[in-house]
């Protein structure tokens, strides 16, 4: 009897100390992922990916797997590697619990990357039943702003989804996506606040000081606009070209 009893406990504490080392593994997956979103943030591509490898193959839960095998695949797509990001999106959302949150969002990216706009829109919006995350509206944003085919272009709903997209993370990218839709629809005083404010945040980047001039001089304050982006032409080959463009549209 006392041997089965003493049994019993080893047994049990193993059992607690598998526990302990799977949650200690489960966190340090957590913050390699959140390492690795702030290497991607930066740019730096390569570390990033080796934390979210490192982070797989600690992560313990089905959402940690899930969430990191999607910071892959938007590492992946920031590398322009189309094919890789693809995969990582369909690994996301095979380990993901079905009808959860990154199940709807992994499999909503990996349909946008297949061509499938309209399974993707009807996947996004069962993502935003679950959570109210960023990254959703910023892929309805897009997708009615036109970025994967005009017959889904809807401005209405491209701002709103681009407004809350950034109520919810006021990110630099998010911010100039908000300044985009803004211009297209004619709202070149709302355009104009927003590229402003990154210009002021990031002088170094000649885009945001040539869509300042833009807006400013499609706004009507001509001379100013036109001054700010030739200022931006003379330091930058795209703003140069854009230019062009810009001026050839006006002298239609």
């Amino acid at each position: 009897m006392k041997k089965y009893t003493l049994l019993t406990c080893l047994a049990a504490g193993l059992f607690a100390l598998l526990i302990s080392c799977s949650n200690r593994e489960e966190e340090k997956a957590i913050v390699l992922n959140n390492e690795g979103i702030a290497m991607n943030e930066r740019t730096n591509f390569s570390g990033a990916l080796l934390k979210f490898r490192e982070a797989i193959n600690l992560a313990r839960t089905a959402e940690t797997k899930s969430n990191t095998y999607r910071n892959m695949a938007v590492t992946f797509y920031n590398l322009d590697e189309l094919d890789s990001s693809r995969y990582y999106s369909k690994r996301g959302y095979e380990a993901a619990d079905k009808d959860s949150y990154y199940y709807y969002i992994n499999k909503a990216e990996y349909q946008l990357m297949s061509n499938k706009t309209g399974e993707a829109i009807q996947l996004l919006e069962k993502a935003k039943q679950e959570r109210d995350e960023m990254e959703v509206y910023n892929n309805l944003s897009l997708i009615y702003s036109g970025e994967y085919g005009e017959q889904y272009v809807n401005p209405a709903k491209a701002l709103k989804n681009a407004l809350k997209a950034y109520e919810l993370d006021p990110a630099p990218a998010l911010e100039e996506q908000l300044a985009g839709i803004y211009f297209m629809q004619d709202n070149y005083s709302k355009a104009l606040e927003h590229y402003a404010m990154l210009m002021k945040r990031f002088p170094e980047v000649q885009l945001y000081k040539f869509y300042t001039g833009q807006s400013m001089m499609f706004g009507g304050q001509e001379d100013k606009g036109l001054a700010l982006m030739e200022e931006a032409a003379a330091r930058d080959d795209e703003c140069r070209q854009m230019l062009h463009d810009v001026i050839d549209y006006a002298e239609e």
